[in-house]
């Protein structure tokens, strides 16, 4: 992949848009949604000891989450949208039909929506909250809905004065002969799309921040000889969460569904025995 935004500016843009809201940044809904968590976090801080540490814990995990969020879509944006195709089907590619883009305009157009006008959205979602009986009736959202609602309008509003400059520019800068060169190669003679800097080399600084929880598994033989000819570089990170759940959850529960296969030996007989037992057993309790 690589430079998809120079000929699918429409799916360029509309998976930024998801990619800012979904980091958290104004004036898209993923602000409006993790700002009133926050909200409801500092709070929290003020009740019981259970309730501050939960508020407490919550702040932090979000602010965690928020920021590698936003470390993952500027890298995806980056790989993907910018720079240089890297392949010939990457450089080859074309924007896709109506029905392949109107979904992705309507959900951006949502993601902005609900973010520059949250006061619907977020009293018909505390509507639901109010009706299961949680005790939090006595919480002003008002006062949070019209900050929450000043802020998103306020980005909303830089955004819209640095879209209006880039308009000026584009009519200042029509009929006018504009030249074009290639990026920097950076010393090189002939710099190639293989030295475009990659997503790897981005989340280098996270992943070495994490290693002792993500360890990363390197392959590269050594390099012989003053001037090797081919080598490479292979780097992978395990996905902790799938790997330890699997040894601690799946992996026993898998064993203890695998004793119990005797049970399915495709005698039809037997299963309506299991069916009957079954409904024998719920009269009992029901």
């Amino acid at each position: 992949l690589g430079g998809l935004i120079k000929k699918m500016k429409i799916t360029g843009t509309t998976f930024l848009i998801g990619s800012l809201a979904i980091s958290g940044l104004p004036p898209f809904n993923g602000f409006v949604s993790e700002f009133l968590i926050y909200i409801g976090g500092f709070k929290g801080v003020g009740l019981d000891r259970m309730t501050f540490a939960m508020s407490l814990i919550a702040i932090i995990s979000l602010a965690v989450i928020g920021g590698l969020a936003l470390a993952c879509f500027t890298k995806v944006v980056g790989v993907v949208f910018q720079g240089e195709p890297r392949s010939a089907a990457a450089e080859n590619v074309d924007e896709q039909g109506f029905s392949m883009l109107a979904p992705m305009l309507v959900l951006a157009g949502f993601c902005l929506i609900i973010g520059v006008y949250p006061k619907f959205f977020i009293l018909m979602a505390m509507k639901g909250v109010s009706s299961l009986g949680l005790g939090y009736d006595w919480i002003q959202f008002e006062p949070i809905v019209r900050m929450t609602g000043n802020i998103t309008r306020a980005a909303a509003l830089f955004f819209a004065v640095v879209l209006f400059v880039l308009i000026i520019r584009a009519l200042a800068y029509r009929g006018k002969s504009i030249t074009r060169s290639g990026t920097w190669g950076c010393g090189f003679t002939q710099p190639t799309v293989k030295m475009q800097y990659t997503g790897s080399s981005y989340a280098a600084s996270i992943i070495d921040f994490f290693k002792p929880f993500a360890p990363v598994h390197e392959d590269h033989p050594p390099i012989q000889g003053r001037m090797p000819r081919k080598t490479h570089y292979h780097s992978h990170v395990n996905d902790i969460a799938e790997l330890h759940q699997y040894n601690v959850i799946v992996r026993p529960v898998l064993f203890f569904f695998d004793k119990l296969r005797w049970m399915q030996h495709g005698d039809i007989h037997l299963y309506i025995g299991y069916i009957l037992l079954a409904v024998i057993i719920v009269l009992f309790f029901v």
